[in-house]
């Protein structure tokens, strides 16, 4: 016995030598773990800047280069269309992704920099309306306009706080030029927030393992006999023990072996799969094997087999079905153990819950192909299965074009929202006449693509007379406006033909049907407006009639060409088109206007206007629609004009439309008498119409109709 104590009492020598070996061995995992841990945060937050710019880039997909040109920067711009819309899609993108403060459009005038657009509502803080000056801005902020390329900001401060920013250019589609720089902001303290924590999960493991080589070395070194040696050994597998149960996620040792059977699982197993260490151990109640999903099995037994063989460390991210039936992504994070012999007899690692981080991921990698209205897929997914199915020499491979004909009608008319109704219904019938295997996408505001592989002309002419079909059956439905498409195709049959002339024969093909359908279309849409004012406000077709009938006679009476009797007739039944656009509260309000409500009742000749000009047979009445409110003094609206700046048939039509109201009853007040108007109307000579006008009017056609 003595023998055996004297055998095992450590030799200080020894000791010596061995602790000079530890030190040096902790060190140098000091420097490997600190090592790790930088390449790992590096790593991240080169991730976390793609993963930024790809989200920042696919908002540029949906913001054309033509709305964009056409914002001045300055206040104007807020009344204008393309701001509206570019807004629309900004707040949309902002509140989808919860990370992001803020997101707007800027340009460089002059080396300085000015809002565009913003995310923000124009009563909140951070609201940066059209024109501001942004005068905390960086060379950084400026450099996407000098060489056309996205960034990420360094943390920088500002009056609404510090910041990382992703600027992603938006060039001019003819010259290429940066026209203006799209800036999506993240607080600087989450940007980094989610790094600390992967790092420190990382950092935690590779403290855990120091610690276990520390625990270790404790025991060895302070062991004096045996009875102590088994003792420390003990206490240092306890210590082990209970660092390990407390590390995230779960630890394993387990056979390597095509179950994976389990030799050690931390109680962090049960949080993470649902099931309690004991039933996997040894596959008591089922294997490891049988939480991972069958289409991952296969992958991982490969991929272990090739990180033996190279001696590397094992990491992958799979999914795992758990005791409730949740599929949760898992990230595993391993290394093989050899015998003696150098045969592998077990493998350690950790297994950690990914799942939150792997959804956010999947959402991006959605929102960077896919159209966030309609949810089709958007250009840049489109162009770039196009590329593919182009290389692998698909054939035939045909391409349908489908423009939505007036879009620009019913947001003029209606407003964008219902615009995006429409949008939405026409994804929905294309979506429900493709084929498995076929490629749809939004491409443009009111045009998708469709990618059809190993389908010929013969085929592909079949499904657009099925999508003709389709808006046949859902024009049908009792509905404001209809869907009418002009669609157009083209099919690559040899391996010799440009798939971009291809689709320009489509897109040719397209335009043809467009301009032939147009006019129709229009007038349908048109027709159907104006039921739908005379439906919800005072305005009636009587009252239309009544003033075509007061005009025809002014004009006669003035003689004016019967081509300009026609085109005032005309104008006379649409004069009021723009208020469909107006709220009905306000529309048909019994008592008087509020100045709010008035600022938005005075838009109505612009709306008016602008719905005229989107259709070729009314825009010769679409000036006069504009200048109906008009006043001879020049305080009308919306321009100010006074005198003969005003068109002649908008003060013709001045002077009918007021006579007729007076003498018509209205909800707010009785009619007056034909005597009463005319004194009005004579009174307001001068200030509010043109006196030659008035007096043709009372004086040769008043008389006239009696």
């Amino acid at each position: 016995m003595d023998t055996i104590q004297e055998h095992i009492k450590p030799n200080s020598e020894h000791v010596s030598k061995y602790r000079i070996i530890f030190i040096l061995y902790v060190s140098a995992m000091l420097c490997a773990g600190a090592f790790f841990i930088y390449y790992e945060w590096t790593n991240y937050v080169h991730e976390a800047n793609e993963r930024a710019i790809v989200l920042a880039e696919s908002v540029t997909a949906f913001l054309s280069s033509d709305q964009v040109n056409k914002l001045e920067a300055n206040p104007n711009d807020l009344e204008k269309p393309e701001y509206k819309q570019i807004k629309n899609s900004l707040v949309k993108f902002k509140d989808r992704n919860k990370g992001i403060s803020f997101a707007y459009l800027y340009t460089l005038k002059n080396e300085r920099i000015y809002f565009m657009v913003d995310s923000e509502f124009p009563d909140s803080e951070g609201y940066s309306p059209p024109g501001q000056e942004y005068i905390e801005a960086t060379q950084t902020d400026k450099q996407p306009f000098m060489d056309g390329k996205s960034v990420i900001t360094k943390p920088t401060t500002d009056r609404w706080g510090t910041w990382v920013s992703a600027l992603v250019p938006i060039k001019d589609q003819q010259t290429g030029k940066v026209i203006a720089v799209l800036g999506v902001d993240y607080p600087a303290k989450q940007w980094y927030g989610e790094a600390v924590t992967y790092v420190v999960l990382i950092a935690l493991v590779v403290m855990s393992i120091i610690l276990l080589i520390l625990a270790f070395y404790w025991a060895v070194m302070k062991n004096k006999v045996l009875t102590t040696l088994s003792d420390k050994l003990k206490e240092s597998e306890r210590s082990k023990a209970t660092l390990i149960s407390n590390l995230p996620g779960m630890a394993y040792r387990c056979n390597y072996d095509r179950d994976w059977t389990m030799q050690f699982i931390s109680d962090g197993c049960f949080e993470l799969t649902g099931y309690k260490p004991e039933s996997l151990l040894y596959n008591k109640d089922l294997a490891f094997n049988d939480l991972i999903s069958p289409e991952y099995r296969e992958v991982l037994w490969n991929e272990w087999a090739r990180i033996i063989e190279a001696k590397e460390i094992f990491k992958y991210e799979y999914t795992i079905t758990t005791a409730s039936g949740d599929v949760k992504w898992v990230f595993e994070q391993g290394q093989p153990i050899y015998d003696e012999n150098g045969e592998v007899e077990a493998l350690e690692g950790l297994i950690i819950d990914i799942t939150e981080l792997k959804n956010r991921e999947m959402e991006i990698q959605y929102l960077s192909t896919h159209d966030f209205l309609t949810g089709l897929y958007n250009r840049r997914f489109y162009e770039m299965e196009k590329a593919r199915l182009d290389a692998k020499g698909v054939l035939p491979l045909s391409i349908i074009i489908a423009d939505i004909n007036g879009l620009k009608l019913i947001n003029d008319a209606f407003g964008h929202a219902e615009g995006d109704k429409l949008i939405i219904k026409t994804a929905n019938i294309l979506s429900s006449c493709c084929r498995a295997g076929d490629v749809l996408a939004r491409t443009g505001g009111d045009e998708f693509g469709i990618l059809l592989p190993n389908t010929d002309s013969e085929t592909v002419y079949e499904i657009i007379r099925k999508i003709e079909k389709a808006c046949e059956h859902k024009m049908s439905i009792p509905e404001r406006y209809t869907i009418q498409l002009s669609l157009g195709y083209g099919t690559k049959e040899t391996r010799e033909e440009n798939i971009q002339y291809v689709e320009k024969i489509a897109e040719d093909y397209m335009y043809k049907r467009k301009l032939l359908e147009r006019k129709s279309y229009h007038s349908s849409v048109l027709t159907s407006i104006m039921a739908t004012l005379y439906a919800r406000s005072q305005e009636t077709e009587e009252h239309a009639k009544r003033l075509a009938l007061l005009t025809r006679k002014i004009a006669k009476t003035m003689n004016l060409p019967q081509k300009t009797i026609s085109v005032l007739e005309l104008f006379a039944m649409l004069h009021d088109i723009g208020k469909i656009g107006i709220d009905d509260r306000i529309l048909n309000k019994p008592d008087k206007l509020t100045a709010e409500e008035w600022v938005v009742m005075k838009k109505h000749p612009e709306i008016g206007y602008r719905i005229a000009m989107s259709s070729p047979e009314f825009e010769s009445i679409a000036e006069y629609i504009l200048c109906h409110h008009e006043r001879w003094d020049g305080k009308g609206y919306p321009q100010g004009l006074k005198g003969k700046e005003i068109p002649l048939l908008s003060r013709i039509l001045a002077v009918a439309d007021t006579y007729d109201a007076m003498t018509e009853d209205r909800p707010y007040r009785r009619a007056k008498t034909k005597e009463e108007a005319i004194l009005e109307i004579k009174k307001n000579a001068g200030t509010q119409f043109d006196c030659h006008i008035v007096e043709i009017f009372i004086n040769q056609v008043l008389p006239d109709i009696e």
